[in-house]
């Protein structure tokens, strides 16, 4: 038996009910009393309860760390702001891991000292490369991942169905009851924008297809090859866009936050004034980002409307925007916001990686 201060005591003795074991633990009197502080706090009955639960946790992020395959983690990144270089640092990290960042968040705490967190979602060894890489910035004081329980992960399970899709959006009932956003000007300008893409054979989604008048002008343009699908949370829209559209193309009744379709399976999504109704746009995207093929399209169309529109809605900011889908895994090619809003992006092709791009400062050159 070992008594040096802070390591397990190795001599280990069986209960009476052959289920439990007792050992000794020896650590500081400080490191004791701080111990004894948190198993009061937390509502403990005693010193075992407490050592068993935090050994179990442990355990779990241990096992966490050498899972293989797909894994569900958070990673918080404590640094200092004193070192000129560590923002810059961590921005370039961000870019070079968008595929498994779904998520994060800068907060300030206190004086130069800041938390970042990240959501992450992706292969377990790019998971654990991204921690070493993040430890080893200067001025990165501590990182840790904790990685959610393996068996609770899931891949955009759908929502209980007694969960409406879009709560707190008066304009959903509108749009639920049949209403439209668009209207020939809007479908006009539309085909116009469409023509620039090549289209012929591909696989395209309409993403908040409405009545469906973009979603025919998309199927015109993917003939005689291609293949269409629009989706919509409004089933009064839905039955109206079958009215228009026939059986040409696939409608489906789902949320597109919870989208059913295949990983890989579209080459162009269009979202034509549907973006500023949704509520979580980041999820929107990284949803889309998870269907398109790789370098797949994603046109997103804001027209503008008048303040006095009984539903005018707002749409991010070009710098917003901008941060939105380079944080989602797109490559941005395009961004306007004169009036009407018109975002382009893709999904990396091999060897590419996504980047952040700052479109507030400067317009981008078109292509």
């Amino acid at each position: 038996m070992r008594g040096t201060t802070g390591r397990i005591v190795t001599r280990m003795k069986k209960t009476a009910d052959n289920a439990l074991y007792r050992f000794g633990v020896s650590m500081e009197e400080r490191l004791v009393k701080s111990f004894d502080e948190f198993v009061t706090a937390s509502g403990y009955r005693n010193r075992s309860e407490a050592i068993r639960d935090l050994v179990r946790k442990r355990l779990s992020n241990i096992r966490g760390t050498r899972r293989t395959g797909v894994v569900a983690a958070i990673a918080s990144v404590f640094y200092s702001r004193m070192f000129s270089r560590v923002t810059e640092r961590l921005g370039a990290l961000r870019s070079s891991y968008s595929s498994v960042i779904k998520g994060e968040m800068d907060i300030p705490l206190r004086g130069n000292s800041c938390l970042q967190v990240f959501g992450l979602l992706g292969e377990a060894s790019v998971v654990r490369e991204l921690e070493q890489r993040a430890s080893s910035i200067e001025g990165v004081q501590h990182v840790e991942t904790v990685n959610a329980p393996f068996e609770a992960l899931s891949d955009f399970s759908p929502r209980p169905s007694d969960v409406p899709l879009h709560e707190s959006n008066p304009l959903h009932s509108f749009l639920d009851d049949g209403g439209s956003l668009d209207d020939e000007t809007d479908t006009a300008y539309l085909q116009t924008t469409l023509d620039e893409f090549s289209l012929r054979g591909k696989a395209a989604l309409d993403a908040g297809c409405g009545t469906g008048r973009g979603t025919l002008a998309l199927y015109e343009r993917v003939q005689p090859d291609g293949r269409v699908i629009g989706v919509d949370f409004s089933a009064a829209a839905l039955e109206k866009a079958r009215e228009r559209l026939g059986n040409r193309v696939e409608l489906r009744h789902e949320d597109l936050l919870a989208l059913t379709l295949p990983a890989a399976s579209v080459d162009f999504v269009l979202c034509n004034n549907t973006f500023s109704t949704i509520l979580d746009q980041s999820a929107f995207l990284r949803r889309m980002r998870h269907i398109l093929r790789p370098t797949g399209l994603i046109l997103v169309v804001e027209r503008g409307r008048s303040s006095s529109d009984e539903f005018s809605v707002p749409v991010p900011s070009r710098s917003n925007l901008s941060r939105m889908f380079s944080a989602s895994g797109f490559l941005l090619h395009r961004l306007e916001s004169n009036g009407n809003t018109l975002v382009l992006g893709s999904t990396p092709g091999p060897g590419e990686r996504a980047i952040r791009n700052d479109f507030s400062k400067a317009r981008p050159k078109e292509e």
